[in-house]
C-alpha cells in the first residue's frame, strides 16, 4: 500500500486486524480481501464463524464475494452513492 507508506511512513494496515474477529458485521468494499490479504482475512472468517454478517460490495465477483453472506454487485463509480444510502438508512432508524 504505497499511499500508507507516504502518509504514515509504512506500507501496512494501520488497524489491529485481529479485532475483526469480534465484529457483528463486516463491510468489505472495493477489495478482494480474501486474495489480497489472506492472513488478515482469517479474522473475517473467525467473525463469520461466530455469527457475524459479511457484506462484500464490489463490481467484480471474487473469492471474497463467494465467502460473504451478502454480495452487492454495484456498478463501478457508484460506491459513494451506495455509502450515502447506507448512512441515510442508518440515520433514519
Amino acid at each position: 500500500m504505497p499511499g500508507l507508506g507516504a502518509s504514515f511512513g509504512r506500507g501496512a494496515a494501520n488497524t489491529f486486524q485481529q479485532d475483526l474477529q469480534n465484529s457483528d458485521c463486516i463491510l468489505i468494499e472495493g477489495s478482494n480481501f480474501a486474495e489480497a490479504h489472506p492472513v488478515g482475512f482469517r479474522w473475517v472468517m473467525a467473525a463469520k464463524e461466530r455469527g457475524a454478517t459479511i457484506i462484500h460490495v464490489d463490481p467484480h465477483f471474487s473469492r471474497t464475494s463467494q465467502m460473504a453472506d451478502i454480495y452487492a454487485p454495484i456498478r463501478a463509480g457508484t460506491d459513494i452513492a451506495f455509502l450515502g444510502g447506507i448512512i441515510k438508512l442508518h440515520s433514519s432508524k
